[in-house]
């Protein structure tokens, strides 16, 4: 059975609810398998996807959910990255595995999913509760939450438990299997077990830290089965401290929490609402679509920094930092725009979900390999980095999997008598009640037409909706049945209404012309980023030092970052800069910059054509007054960072392993990792970290301490020399555009007679010492 069955359950009142009424959605979802993708780049990419999905050994990845039951496992060990943590990619993998089975029917998938499902209800068979964990820790966790305790969390509980009980139910909805079923209700009733004793304070405590979206399927279940004790318990995953502000409004409460952890709730809460017609569940998740969509995105459809929400002002900085959006957060919010679609069809929803899906998570497919991108730097000059086969599974990877595998979700929508045509993607569509084939030829958004084809049965009436989307201006898009336009009143963000009786041999030609347009990056004076339509443009620039390891591995981040001083930019006409980007002839999608640029002459593609070397996506636009005082500027600190370097006697580089192990690094604590260009150094509350650095007697010196200016925090710590505090340093973002140096000037009694000095960077209880990017020692007498 698809999805739609559980709008149909609920709609049929099969569902008893103790109050409100199910919802009467105004639009109703395809089953994936009567959208059949054509040629083109989504067909392309799902075919990339089914190989990675059968390349996979799915022994591994059930190895620790085996042993955890007591089973004894046909393999040595699991996947490494985060496999070797337990099972956690396993429910993504079934969930993939269903969706691509009825987006393709291929028989090699399903076996995989029937597999699994086999695999996943033998682990329940093993336990008397039928419940099914990721490994030992976990499924402690869950027996005590079972006696009534609320433990300190091992990896998620719920959050991984969430994925499992979604495996199963897409097995059963998409996949159609019904030993799936049946794990999937024992699954929910060992939930209902564990958390039959807590208390509504507890239920509060345990919602605190990440715990996916468990709300959705319990919810899904009392649709299945028509029992309503899953959709009350359901219920009793509103969290309260996040709920509440989204109700009202308040968009603050998002500000400095972990992102992909808010997504799932309100994909819940949305559940809830069509299960019940209880509307505080919808206003929280439009809220929350509304703070996220308007304020916290980046121009490619994603969200947060470092997997953090941020408060609008510190777009500028955070677009210098290494980091970017995460793709999981992407996949959440697709999935949030198409409950809040179904519920209320409105333009603007889909104008946001196909930007996010092909500037995000198109992108984030490898289109050779299929690895998957965790992080999407939109930081100048920088690139993406792809999981391997082996080493990563990160949270990205499982999302990634089901990503690729469900493209035919919304490019069609239904009500009664109406086809609301959403995506303009190469597909063909079957809609059974309206013995209707409908087959949309186009090559989108390399051609700015799509053509719709219409065989029938026998005759029919219904209202063909065709989305106008925000980005064609008004009067610029034309519609044709059987080559006569179609007067509309229609305008930009709505959708063009043609009702007539339809027969076979009807065809609907719809021109999208798209024009260039630049966006603003949000809070960042003077830059943007440039779309066509609704394609975000990128600037390849090339692999350089970069080699095919720097582009897949366990570790997501990229670390090799250029010097932002050669950031692309434009000059001149700084009011009007998409006019300055203009088309190369006889190139589909392909535009060029004209005038003076950094670098000249930069050519522009779609971004999610864009992968394997460093591209950039935001430009600085100048006026000739602010180019030429930025020149002078730059040349003004590298000639100080010329003068810098002749007067630095020893210097440390963090995080580099030759370096600091030359200045024999000492600590407790400590952590270190890659940020914006360089590697950081820090150490947890209390801890330490020291280097010894080289000092001349008699001669006046200071330490100098490099800092990311845009951390912020609990970050106090003091500044030692041989036991000597010479400082303490908090760091409170007040330095938003990069890097600043604090320099210290050493007493002579710390350096006279000596040639070295050990410094010490201390943490303040429950603060963090640094992050430090570099220290030297510095000669700042007079010349010598």
């Amino acid at each position: 059975m698809p999805r739609t069955l559980l709008f149909l359950l609920a709609l049929a009142g099969s569902v008893t609810v103790a109050r409100g009424e199910p919802v009467a959605l105004k639009a109703r979802p395809f089953a994936l398998e009567d959208v059949k993708l054509l040629d083109g780049s989504f067909k392309d990419a799902m075919a990339v996807d089914r190989a990675f999905l059968l390349r996979l050994d799915v022994d591994r990845l059930i190895h620790s959910m085996r042993l955890t039951a007591g089973l004894k496992s046909p393999v040595s060990g699991p996947y490494g990255g985060w496999e070797r943590i337990g099972s956690q990619t396993i429910g993504h993998y079934l969930s993939a595995c269903a969706l691509m089975y009825a987006s393709t029917g291929d028989a090699a998938i399903r076996k995989r999913m029937d597999d699994v499902v086999d695999a996943i209800a033998a682990c329940q068979r093993a336990r008397p509760d039928g419940a099914v964990f990721v490994d030992r820790a976990n499924a402690a966790w869950f027996e005590a939450l079972g006696r009534g305790e609320v433990l300190p969390l091992p990896v998620p509980p719920w959050y991984l438990m969430h994925k499992n009980l979604a495996g199963l139910r897409d097995a059963w909805l998409h996949g159609h299997n019904p030993r799936a079923r049946a794990a999937l209700v024992r699954l929910a009733d060992a939930c209902l077990g564990f958390t039959a004793r807590l208390t509504p304070a507890q239920w509060q405590t345990m919602l605190a830290p990440e715990h996916g979206g468990p709300h959705e399927v319990l919810a899904d279940v009392s649709a299945i089965t028509g029992d309503a004790k899953y959709l009350a318990c359901a219920r009793k995953f509103r969290h309260a401290r996040l709920f509440d502000p989204m109700l009202r409004g308040d968009e603050s409460a998002l500000y400095n929490i972990h992102a992909n952890t808010q997504f799932p709730k309100f994909i819940g809460y949305e559940r809830i609402y069509e299960l019940t017609g209880e509307t505080p569940w919808h206003q929280a998740a439009l809220h929350f679509w509304e703070a996220v969509v308007t304020h916290l995105s980046w121009v490619n459809g994603g969200n947060s920094q470092w997997e953090i929400f941020f408060p609008p002002a510190e777009f500028p900085a955070k677009l210098l930092e290494t980091c970017g959006p995460e793709t999981c957060n992407t996949y959440n919010m697709l999935k949030l725009t198409s409950q809040l679609f179904h519920a209320d069809p409105q333009v603007r929803l889909v104008d946001y979900y196909e930007r996010g899906l092909y500037n995000h998570i198109l992108a984030a497919q490898d289109p050779e390999h299929g690895g998957f991108v965790y992080y999407t730097s939109m930081r100048p000059g920088h690139y993406r980095v792809y999981s391997n086969d082996n080493d990563a599974f990160w949270c990205c990877v499982g999302t990634g999997m089901e990503d690729h595998a469900k493209y035919g979700e919304m490019i069609y929508a239904h009500g009664q008598d109406d086809l609301y045509v959403n995506l303009f993607i190469a597909s063909e569509l079957s809609w059974a009640d309206k013995g209707l084939t409908l087959r949309q030829e186009t090559r989108f958004p390399d051609d700015e037409r799509t053509t719709l084809k219409l065989k029938l049965d026998q005759p029919a009436r219904f209202t063909l909706k065709v989305r106008w989307p925000g980005w064609v201006a008004a009067g610029r898009m034309t519609v044709r049945v059987n080559g006569q336009v179609a007067p509309t009143a229609a305008q930009p963000g709505t959708f063009v209404a043609l009702t007539r009786t339809w027969k076979t041999g009807d065809v609907v030609e719809v021109d999208l012309p798209k024009a260039v347009t630049a966006e603003p990056l949000p809070h960042g004076r003077g830059t943007v980023a440039f779309l066509a339509g609704p394609i975000l443009l990128a600037a390849p620039l090339g692999a350089g030092d970069l080699g095919p390891a720097d582009f897949h591995g366990g570790n997501p981040l990229a670390e090799k970052a250029l010097p932002l001083a050669g950031a692309p930019a434009l000059v001149g006409m700084a009011d009007r800069p998409a006019e300055r980007i203009e088309p190369v002839p006889g190139q589909a999608l392909t535009f060029r910059v004209r005038g003076p640029s950094r670098p000249v002459g930069a050519t522009l593609v779609p971004f999610f054509r864009v992968h394997h070397q460093r591209y950039a996506i935001y430009w600085r636009v100048l006026t000739e007054t602010e180019a030429a005082a930025e020149q002078k500027a730059q040349a003004e600190a590298e000639q100080a960072a010329r003068e810098l370097d002749r007067r630095t006697l020893d210097r440390v580089q963090t995080g580099e392993d030759a370096s600091e192990s030359a200045h024999h690094v000492q600590g407790m604590n400590m952590a270190t990792g890659p940020g914006p260009g360089k590697r950081w150094r820090h150490a947890d509350n209390g801890g330490w970290f020291s280097y010894d650095l080289k000092v001349v007697p008699d001669r006046p010196l200071a330490l100098v301490c490099t800092y990311w200016g845009p951390d912020t925090g609990a970050r106090t710590f003091d500044v030692l020399v041989d036991g000597h505090k010479l400082a303490t340093q908090s760091l409170k973002g007040e330095h938003p555009g990069g890097f600043f140096d604090v320099r210290h000037d050493l007493p002579p009694d710390l350096t006279r007679g000596r040639a070295k000095v050990t410094v010490m960077f201390r943490a303040h209880p429950g603060n963090v010492a640094g992050g430090l990017f570099g220290l030297r020692i510095v000669d700042v007498g007079p010349d010598r």
